[in-house]
């Protein structure tokens, strides 16, 4: 049994519903994308990419350093017997820091097609969310219609039973039967609960009563009017994953020869006056004040242990990350195949059933449900026309689920919406 303080929960959640905003389904797709943190993290970690790309051409800051000479008891407040001014600075081998910029720009740009990748990742699953809700509802209406049909089935066949035309087992049936529908019908608004659940999940709004989702009356899947070749065409241009994928090799690339960079020296430049505060200090007499000019490069002593490594390193990550793209295209060319054949299969399935299944199990369910009244058929007859009438009408809505589940998996496959255009997401 159900408890008070969850019927009123419960009250509390449908009323708080009554008076959310509705959304469509565009409106609440720009809610989630403004709203979803993972998509800000993204695009946090993106920025900071940009950032760090520029920062690596940025140059050396330099040295100044200052030394007293023979200071007598380590008092610093006392005259050495010389001082010296240094101002050093670092130059990096020419075209170390472009290389290093090249690098972080290619992950940006991997990471700008990771956004936009999971972009439509959230699209689609709220698109998928929005079918499941419209056929929930037309599961309800479906059910609740044929409860009520059945309803009056059971006052006939009460009244047939008083008369001695029919059995008491037939009253028992027509019972379980209705009792069957109330189940299913406690199924399915519990589904929509759920589903309810997994449209806040996806907007990312922290109240929860803030908005709910405006169902739509039909489930609206635009023709494919494309081929598998052609679908895959355009993934291969438009994918983002595959994008990414390929930005993420061209870094990895960039970075072998990065590596082999490294054994290239940098120059440490330093000027430098030494004044000598004591004759006796000086390295020529009478001359108190001398200049200094260095350069420092460093030799790749050790570059089979540390450099070579690097680039060994390196260079099976570039062919790591070639592999992956490899991969993740082939991987995707399949699933494009398979999601193309079930849509296809979901599309033929659902007309058939719309175009002959249906209307012929409709005209035998009416036929037979007027024959029932009329003492002309008996309701075994009848249970069977029912049973099938259900089940062809819960077929061809699972045919148009799947035909707009498909639809939309294709759509992620290829990485852009196929039925618009000029728009963000649009592949023409």
């Amino acid at each position: 049994m159900m408890s008070l303080s969850l019927l009123w929960i419960l009250h509390s959640l449908s009323a708080n519903f009554a008076f959310a905003e509705e959304l469509d389904f565009y409106k609440a797709a720009q809610v989630a994308l403004e709203n979803n943190p993972d998509l800000k993290s993204l695009r946090y970690q993106n920025e900071a990419l940009k950032f760090r790309s520029d920062q690596s051409l940025a140059p050396n800051n330099p040295t100044i350093s200052y030394t007293k000479n023979n200071v007598s008891n380590l008092a610093l407040g006392s005259a050495g017997a010389s001082e010296s001014y240094t101002l050093g600075y670092t130059l990096g081998f020419p075209g170390k820091a472009i290389q290093q910029s090249r690098i972080t720009d290619k992950k940006a740009l991997a990471l700008h097609e990771d956004i936009l990748s999971k972009e439509i990742d959230i699209l689609l699953a709220l698109s998928n969310n929005f079918v499941g809700l419209s056929a929930n509802r037309k599961l309800i209406f479906l059910l609740e219609e044929e409860q009520k049909k059945s309803s009056d089935v059971l006052k006939i066949t009460e009244k047939k039973y008083s008369l001695g035309q029919l059995s008491q087992v037939d009253v028992l049936n027509s019972k379980v039967f209705i009792a069957n529908l109330e189940h299913e019908i406690l199924i399915a608004r519990s589904e929509k609960e759920t589903l309810m659940n997994q449209f806040l999940s996806y907007i990312k709004e922290k109240d929860v009563t803030r908005f709910r989702p405006k169902i739509p009356d039909e489930i609206e899947v635009p023709e494919m009017m494309l081929t598998p070749e052609a679908l895959a065409e355009v993934m291969t241009r438009n994918r983002h994953s595959l994008k990414s994928a390929q930005y993420t090799t061209l870094a990895s690339d960039l970075s072998v020869s990065n590596a082999l960079m490294a054994a290239l020296p940098d120059f440490q430049f330093s000027v430098g006056i030494n004044s000598y505060n004591l004759p006796s200090a000086t390295p020529v007499a009478n001359q108190f004040r001398d200049y200094n000019f260095g350069v420092t490069i460093s030799i790749p002593l050790f570059f089979q242990l540390s450099e070579l490594t690097g680039y060994r390193a390196a260079k099976r990550d570039y062919l790591s990350a070639q592999s992956n793209e490899d991969s993740l295209r082939l991987n995707a060319l399949l699933d494009l195949r398979t999601n193309y054949s079930k849509y296809k299969s979901a599309r033929s399935l659902y007309d058939n059933s719309l175009g002959l299944v249906l209307p012929a199990v409709k005209a035998s369910y009416d036929l037979t449900l007027r024959s029932y009244m009329l003492g002309k058929a008996d309701y075994l007859r009848l249970t069977d026309a029912r049973q099938s009438w259900m089940q062809a009408q819960k077929d061809s809505l699972g045919h148009l689920v799947e035909m707009a589940s498909s639809y939309n998996q294709i759509t992620q496959l290829v990485g852009c919406d196929l039925s618009a255009r000029k728009t963000p997401h649009g592949c023409f």
